[in-house]
């Protein structure tokens, strides 16, 4: 499924993300300080309407240093495969200092350009990261090509869309621009890569969309 045969980190090349990989490098070191137990547990129940069984494959798009493992190893059991994957290998040498098991693989790679092999992934998440897709077409429909038939994809936030593209419009700098767009838009962009969308919220609870593969 991925060019490895252990658990090690496998670095791709990000050709036009330079400054999105050197924006969340800096920010590395005290990443996991920006995550309160209050908005993980947030993430936590919204990502519980997702379909995971024990024994899939699950990618965790925009990983960071792994916030993510702990739950959802456990709803893999202990089977299956995680793979957590960020364009900063700087954020995944972090997770790797703190998460080991031999059901979970460290990736370098960028969302647009999965070096994931066709219709071999149960669950994609991606948690914090929709935003920042530049090309979101392009990282749906990608997405879509490593989805198994009636795989599921998961977009997840702890807030509110409004509330996230405050946030990083007042961050500034290179995530200025990073939103989440109107539901009609991001509805067109599934549709016309063959993913049904099954379950939309957007509220103080936060923001979850979830879709199946066709």
């Amino acid at each position: 499924m991925i060019n490895s045969d252990s658990n090690i980190t496998t670095i791709h090349s990000h050709h036009n993300h330079l400054e999105i990989i050197e924006f969340f490098d800096k920010v590395a070191d005290n990443w996991d300080s920006y995550v309160t137990p209050e908005t993980l547990l947030r993430a936590e129940k919204l990502l519980d309407k997702v379909p995971i069984n024990s024994g899939d494959t699950i990618i965790d798009i925009g990983s960071g240093t792994g916030i993510l493992v702990p739950y959802l190893m456990n709803r893999l059991q202990n089977r299956g495969i995680l793979i957590e994957l960020d364009i900063s290998s700087k954020m995944l040498r972090i997770g790797m200092g703190k998460y080991s098991n031999e059901h979970l693989y460290w990736l370098t790679a960028d969302g647009h350009f999965l070096p994931i092999i066709n219709n071999s992934v149960d669950v994609v998440i991606c948690y914090g990261i929709f935003p920042h897709f530049t090309n979101k077409e392009k990282a749906i429909k990608d997405i879509a090509r490593v989805l198994k038939q009636k795989g599921y994809m998961a977009i997840c936030h702890s807030k509110s869309s409004k509330e996230i593209n405050n946030i990083h419009k007042n961050i500034g700098g290179v995530v200025e621009h990073h939103t989440i767009p109107e539901f009609s838009l991001v509805k067109e962009l599934f549709d016309s890569s063959g993913l049904h969308i099954t379950h939309f919220q957007d509220s103080e609870e936060g923001y979850l969309l979830i879709a199946t593969k066709q």
